[in-house]
C-alpha cells in the first residue's frame, strides 16, 4: 500500500483520534515530518493487519477446540448421574438405614418418618432430606441422640442412593466423616482414632473384644484390602464366597478404626461393595436385625483360650447368607449369648468347630483350589 502525505494525513488524523499513533506525530498545521508519518502510519496499518489475522487465528482455534470438545463429550463424555428414582430402592434404603441404628442403641424420630415420606413421595429427593434433617438439628436444643440417628440413617440413605464406591479404605474414612459431621467431636470425624478402645458387650457378660492396636490401624486395613481384591466373584453365589465377604467384613470390623460409628461405616461400605459386585442382596437383615450383626461380629471376633473360647463365625455366617442367598434362617438374638460366659460351661480343650465354621473353611479350600485367594481370617493365622 502507497500513501501521499495528502492522503496519509487524513488517514492519520483518523488514526490518531483513536489512540493509534503517538500525538506527536500530528500538529493542527498537519504533519511535522510528513514522509516519516507515512512511514509510521505503514508500520501501524501492518502492525493491524497481522494483530487482525491473529486474532482471526485465536478465535478460530478456539471455534475449532470447543467443536472438538463438544464432539468429544457427545461420543466419550460423562453425564451425571442422577439420584435413583426407583421409590422401592429409595423405601429399602431408609429401613434399613433406619434400622442400622440399632447397632448403638438408637431409634430415629417422629420427624424424620415425615422427611421419608416426603422423599417416597416425590416431594423432594434424599440430598434434600440431608439439609432439612441437619436445619432441623441445628440449634441444638433437641434430643442428641435422635439428632446422631436421624441424621445418619438419612446420610446413610443418600449415600446407597448416590451408589459411588471405591474399594479402598479411604471410603471407609469418606463414609464416616459424611455420616458423622456435627455429630461427633471434629477430631474423631473420618479420622482414625489416636488411642486402644475397649466396650463391654451383654453377648459377652460384660467382656470386651480386642480391637487393632491404634498404632496398627493403617497397616492393616492396606493388608486386608490388599487379599480381598485377590478375590473374584461369580454369580451365582456360593458359600465358598459368602465365608470370603463375611470374613473381610468381620476383619475390617474388628480393626474398629473410628473412635464411634464403627458398624455403621462397615454396614454402609458394605452394601455398597456389594452393590458395586452387581449382586442384588436383602436388606431385611440390616432392616429387622442389625443388633444381630454387630453382635454376630462381636462373636467371630472373640476367644479366649483360658475359657476355652474361640471366634464362632457361624452366626456372621447366617446373617450374611439370608442377605446373599436368602437363606430365611432365623436370626434369634439370644442365641448370640456366649454360653461359657454365662454359665461356666468350657468346650473340650481341643475346641471342636460348628459345622458352619467347618463349611467355611471347606469353601476356603474349594476357593483356593480353584485358584482364587481367600483371606483366612487373622484369628486363624494367629493360631
Amino acid at each position: 500500500m502507497r500513501l501521499t502525505p495528502d492522503s496519509a494525513n487524513s488517514q492519520l488524523i483518523s488514526i490518531l483520534r483513536d489512540g493509534s499513533l503517538p500525538s506527536l506525530l500530528f500538529s493542527t498545521d498537519g504533519f511535522q515530518q510528513p514522509h516519516n508519518a507515512i512511514h509510521l502510519l505503514q508500520k501501524a496499518i501492518k502492525r493491524y493487519i497481522i494483530y487482525i489475522e491473529k486474532d482471526k487465528a485465536v478465535n478460530s482455534g478456539l471455534k475449532k477446540n470447543r467443536t472438538e470438545s463438544q464432539r468429544t463429550n457427545a461420543v466419550n463424555g460423562y453425564r451425571e448421574l442422577p439420584l435413583n428414582g426407583d421409590m422401592q430402592k429409595r423405601r429399602e434404603y431408609w429401613e434399613a438405614a433406619k434400622g442400622l441404628q440399632a447397632t448403638d442403641g438408637l431409634t430415629t424420630s417422629e420427624y424424620l418418618e415425615s422427611v421419608i415420606e416426603d422423599t417416597l413421595t416425590g416431594r423432594y429427593d434424599t440430598a434434600e432430606a440431608v439439609k432439612r434433617v441437619g436445619r432441623y438439628y441445628e440449634n441444638g436444643d433437641r434430643d442428641s441422640r435422635e439428632k446422631e440417628a436421624d441424621l445418619s440413617a438419612a446420610r446413610i440413605t443418600h449415600i446407597l442412593e448416590r451408589g459411588g464406591f471405591t474399594f479402598s479404605p479411604v471410603t471407609l474414612q469418606a463414609i464416616h466423616r459424611e455420616l458423622f459431621t456435627d455429630v461427633f467431636k471434629p477430631e474423631w470425624v473420618g479420622v482414625y482414632r489416636t488411642v486402644n478402645l475397649e466396650k463391654s458387650e451383654d453377648v459377652l457378660n460384660g467382656r470386651s473384644v480386642q480391637y487393632a492396636d491404634y498404632s496398627a490401624i493403617t497397616d492393616t486395613l492396606t493388608y486386608d484390602f490388599g487379599e480381598q481384591r485377590k478375590v473374584r466373584y461369580q454369580l451365582p453365589f456360593d458359600k465358598a464366597q459368602v465365608a470370603s465377604i463375611a470374613g473381610f467384613i468381620s476383619n475390617v470390623w474388628q480393626v474398629h478404626p473410628f473412635r464411634e460409628g464403627n458398624t455403621r461405616t462397615v454396614a454402609t461400605f458394605l452394601m455398597l461393595y456389594l452393590q458395586s459386585l452387581g449382586i442384588d442382596i436383602d436388606n431385611e437383615p440390616f432392616r429387622e436385625h442389625a443388633g444381630y450383626f454387630r453382635d454376630a461380629l462381636v462373636r467371630s471376633n472373640y476367644a479366649s483360650i483360658r475359657d476355652g473360647i474361640v471366634p464362632d463365625n457361624s452366626f456372621l455366617m447366617m446373617f450374611f447368607e439370608n442377605i446373599l442367598l436368602h437363606a430365611g434362617h432365623d436370626l434369634e438374638a439370644q442365641d448370640l449369648r456366649c454360653k461359657e460366659l454365662f454359665d461356666g460351661q468350657k468346650q473340650d480343650k481341643e475346641y471342636s468347630l460348628s459345622s458352619e465354621r467347618h463349611d467355611m473353611d471347606q469353601a476356603k479350600d474349594a476357593l483356593i483350589n480353584e485358584g482364587q485367594s481367600v483371606k483366612p481370617s487373622r484369628s486363624e493365622e494367629e493360631r
